[in-house]
Order: structure tokens, then C-alpha cells, then sequence
């Protein structure tokens, strides 16, 4: 299993797909979302194919073999915008997609949920993108391809609950930490078969999604991961003063050769990060040598 956890922080206004909830406690929730799958059906139309995602059912297979078959103008014009836009790899495409996803609203106008101006650049640059989707789902007859495919995603949204539930619960206790019911602290969880093999974080505000498929193997550690994000960020932000006091210790972690780009230059980032590897580290239940 291939898997790619990717941050991205959205706007603070940014609110959530419309979708189809499955609670499981503690601000948290695993759902599915039309929004996704119109992106994601639009991908595989323009000949983009996840990783492992062949193995994600008959139901899936089939769709994959309609979406490939479309023809017509706004096929067409989907397949030349999809060619315009391709980045170095198709996980790299993806992403940008599934950013957008995030933060559309439903069909069949699928208008972003905020000012443009305020849209991460990744999507910014995804322009009239909007226009070409509303035209292809409209001559893909996609509305009946997700009534058709949802019991599918029904059975994948059921097979993540308990999992899910189990990993973030053991997260949460070993943390002392207890979400509110009246908080608007979220973390949710959705799943769609079209995503294959990669998990994709993305942070809104006080909302935290992660986007996963529906591999053989569910991805618990990149969940349970981000899981710890979405209880010790805020963490990392109320004691951001204490933590900058410490600043000169990025000159000792600068000296590691495997150090990742992203915090080079980010002290406060590598803290978080750090901090979210100790407790995963605690809770894998390691031995003495192979902790140290």
C-alpha cells in the first residue's frame, strides 16, 4: 500500500461538503461526500486512475469502465482542461483536485462555500474549473451514477467506523483529551473508493478532514496521525510564545541530513510534528530498545 499524507492548511471560512454522516464520538465522523466523487468521477473520465483502486469492487470496476467509455463535446472539453492542468505525477493532480473538492458546495452548481479570495492557491489555479464540471456531470448523468454507486460507498463508510473509532478513542484517552459535544472542533474522515491507495489531510480552521480510499489494508496510522494533529495543534498555537523560546534548538535540528524541507525553516511546525511522532511512538507500545 502506497500512501501519501498530505497537509495543507485552508481558509479559516472554509465550511465542510455536504454529506452523508457516520458518527463515531469525540468530534469525530466518517462520512462520504458527493462533492468528492463528482470531482473524482470527472478524473477518471480524463483518463486519471488512482492507485489501487482496482481493487476497490465490482461496483467500482464498472464505474471506472463507464466514466472511461464518455463521449461528447463536454467530455471532451473535461478531457483537454484535465491535459491543460496535469502536473509532474497523477497523486500531485489529484491532490489539487481533492482541495477543490473540499471546498465546493454540493450539486449541481457546485459554488465554492467562500470568497475565491480567500482560496488557497493550489485551488486558484484550478480556474473555471467549476463551469467544465457543471457541464460534464450534467451530460454524464452523474447524479444517477451516485445513486447507483452509493450503496458502495455505504459499505466502505461501514467498514471504517469501527477502526476509526478504536484508533481515535485510544488517541484521545492516552491525551486526557475529551471533545465536547457543543465544540466545533471536527475531524472527519472521508471515504471514497476513487481516491485509491492515498490518504490526503487537509486542516480548515477548526476542521480537519482526511480523505482515504478504500484499500485492503486501512490506513490507521495515517488517520490515527492525524488524529493527533487535530488534538495537539491547538496546543501548539496557545503555547506558540513558550515554544518560540526554544528557537535555538532549530539550529541543532537543521544539522540532520533527512530533516524534510517543509521545516527547515519552520520551528514551530517541526515542534508539532515531533510532538504527534512521541505520543504515536507511546502508543505503539514499542519495547525499551526500540523506543531508545
Amino acid at each position: 500500500t502506497c500512501t501519501l499524507l498530505v497537509t495543507l492548511t485552508l481558509p479559516i471560512c472554509a465550511q465542510q461538503p455536504t454529506t452523508t454522516s457516520s458518527k463515531v464520538g469525540g468530534g469525530v465522523s466518517v462520512e462520504k461526500s458527493p462533492q468528492l466523487f463528482f470531482v473524482l468521477a470527472a478524473l477518471y473520465a480524463s483518463g486519471y486512475q488512482a492507485e489501487g483502486s482496482d481493487d476497490a469492487g465490482p461496483e467500482i470496476a464498472a464505474l471506472h469502465q463507464r466514466l472511461r467509455a464518455l463521449q461528447g463535446a463536454a467530455i471532451d472539453e473535461l478531457r483537454a482542461y484535465y491535459h491543460d492542468h496535469e502536473l509532474g505525477t497523477p497523486g500531485e493532480t489529484a491532490s489539487r483536485y481533492i482541495s477543490y473538492a473540499l471546498l465546493i458546495g454540493p450539486p449541481p452548481k457546485f459554488l465554492f462555500q467562500e470568497d475565491e479570495a480567500m482560496l488557497p492557491s493550489d485551488v486558484l489555479s484550478l480556474d473555471n474549473f467549476g463551469a467544465v464540471l457543471v457541464k460534464f456531470s450534467q451530460a454524464a448523468g452523474l447524479n444517477r451514477e451516485w445513486q447507483r454507486i452509493a450503496p458502495a460507498y455505504d459499505a466502505q463508510v461501514d467498514r471504517y467506523r469501527g477502526p476509526v473509532f478504536r484508533a481515535t478513542f485510544v488517541a484521545a484517552g492516552y491525551l486526557r483529551e475529551v471533545t465536547k459535544s457543543s465544540s466545533a472542533s471536527s475531524f472527519t474522515v472521508y471515504v471514497d473508493p476513487l481516491a485509491g491507495t492515498r490518504a490526503n489531510f487537509r486542516t480548515s480552521a477548526d476542521h480537519y478532514s482526511l480523505v482515504v480510499g478504500s484499500s485492503r489494508e486501512l490506513p490507521i496510522d495515517e488517520i490515527r496521525h492525524a488524529y493527533i494533529h487535530f488534538l495537539i495543534d491547538p496546543l501548539v498555537v496557545q503555547y506558540g510564545d513558550e515554544i518560540d523560546k526554544k528557537h535555538d534548538l532549530m539550529n541543532v535540528a537543521a544539522r540532520a541530513p533527512q530533516l524534510p524541507r517543509e521545516y527547515q525553516g519552520d520551528f514551530t511546525g517541526l515542534f508539532d510534528e515531533c510532538t504527534v511522532k512521541a505520543v504515536e511512538l507511546r502508543l505503539n507500545k514499542m519495547s525499551a530498545a526500540d523506543l531508545e
